[in-house]
């Protein structure tokens, strides 16, 4: 039997009468408009199947209206929910049938016949606040009590205010303010504020380490520059003294070491190379 093609006038009206509609009353409907017996009941059911049509009525052999949400107001939620929220349905209910409809009423509705209003309940993208620009009217006491623009808390400390930082490291408060939220550069370590104030800026690469271990005695003579390759060799041959001396003797250890074994790679890249020759 060859596929029937329906016109489509027909899928327009269908579309058009589909919400709220169930799948009898969808077929008289059609039937009245396009002659009698031109669908079924049954054909309009496969129609709408194959082209998402939804009624949104509940499914399975129950009552599509019941005692309290009769035909008629059936028929208004359908035609007005998508735009509308529970809280404005409800009320316009209440106000063009006369009842007493709750939020929580029509909300169940909603969410028992899937029934999407299409409202997020969030500011879209471009959404300009109403309040943009403006500034809230000043009441009582509020002149008296806000802060004021560029105020400072109570327990702001002053320039050159020193702390104790986690690591044990004293820092010297330099401006009031730190660049940006996300960084704390107001506060900057007294030993490197103190040996950049003598030789400039530590260069790239390089470490500022206190000779006797002790982060406490802040002086030039305890300020060692060493390579980030010399603090990592301290640390990982555990040189890291207490005495001064045995620091800057541990220092050269640490150079030999470093020597010692590029002239072992450099020996062993020469002897594969050979071979592979």
């Amino acid at each position: 039997m060859p596929k029937r093609i329906y016109p489509l006038e027909l899928h327009t009206f269908i579309t058009e009468h589909a919400a709220g509609t169930t799948n009898k009353k969808l077929a008289d409907l059609i039937n009245a408009r396009f002659g009698d017996g031109y669908m079924t009941e049954s054909q309009v059911k496969a129609y709408r199947k194959n082209h998402h049509l939804p009624s949104g009525l509940p499914k399975g052999r129950a009552t599509y209206f019941s005692r309290i949400f009769p035909e008629p107001v059936v028929r208004y939620i359908m035609d007005n929910y998508v735009g509308t929220g529970p809280t404005e349905m409800a009320g316009k209910l209440n106000a063009a049938f006369e009842t007493n409809y709750t939020v929580a009423q029509i909300n169940g509705y909603y969410s028992n016949h899937h029934l999407n209003c299409g409202i997020t309940g969030r500011f879209e993208k471009g959404h300009v606040p109403a309040n943009k620009g403006k500034h809230p009217p000043t009441v009582g006491r509020m002149a008296e009590t806000q802060f004021m623009k560029g105020n400072l808390p109570h327990n702001t400390k002053p320039i050159g205010y020193e702390r104790i930082s986690k690591d044990g490291y004293v820092e010297v408060k330099v401006k009031m303010r730190p660049s940006s939220p996300y960084c704390n550069d107001n506060f900057i370590p007294k030993h490197r504020l103190l040996w950049e104030a003598e030789n400039g800026p530590v260069p790239k690469g390089h470490k500022l380490i206190f000779a006797d271990g002790d982060k406490t005695n802040i002086s030039l003579d305890n300020l060692l520059l060493i390579t980030d390759a010399q603090m990592a060799r301290l640390n990982k041959s555990g040189f890291v003294k207490v005495d001064k001396d045995l620091t800057v003797a541990s220092l050269l250890v640490c150079d030999v070491i470093s020597k010692t074994a590029r002239r072992k790679e450099e020996m062993t890249r020469g002897k594969k190379h050979e071979k592979n020759c």
